[in-house]
């Protein structure tokens, strides 16, 4: 379980930036962002479990924070290893599934500073 308390970020199918808190007192939060979009739609995670069974499903109780966001439904994460979560959720008044796969928040700050070296290198030597 201690492989999943953190921070946790990516995009959902619609392109939606997402960035996801678990804390190890069963609480988080969530901030979902349209990109192009100033406003944060911002949610707190009233409780969440991991299952013991593979592939290790957690359940979510999320509640919004911003007033004027839409309330989830059905929200859980379907698949969780210790580099990637599976989260799925609908909102209540729109009839179809969002999901998004989320990447541990330091192992891509990580990747994405080792892959700009490697581009300056190669700038350098002018590949």
């Amino acid at each position: 379980m201690s492989a999943i308390i953190g921070e946790w970020v990516g995009f959902s199918i619609y392109g939606q930036f997402i960035r996801l808190e678990l804390d190890g007192d069963g609480n988080g939060y969530l901030s979902i962002q349209d990109q192009g979009v100033e406003k944060v739609d911002l949610h707190k995670v009233r409780n969440w479990s991991l299952s013991t069974e593979y592939p290790w499903p957690i359940s979510l109780k999320i509640e919004r924070i911003t007033p004027d966001t839409d309330r989830f439904t059905k929200e859980r994460i379907s698949e969780a290893t210790e580099d990637t979560l599976e989260l799925e959720w609908k909102y209540e008044l729109v009839d179809y599934a969002m999901k998004a796969t989320l990447h541990k928040e330091r192992d891509f700050r990580r990747l994405s500073a080792r892959s700009k070296t490697a581009i300056k290198a190669a700038k350098r030597k002018k590949h």
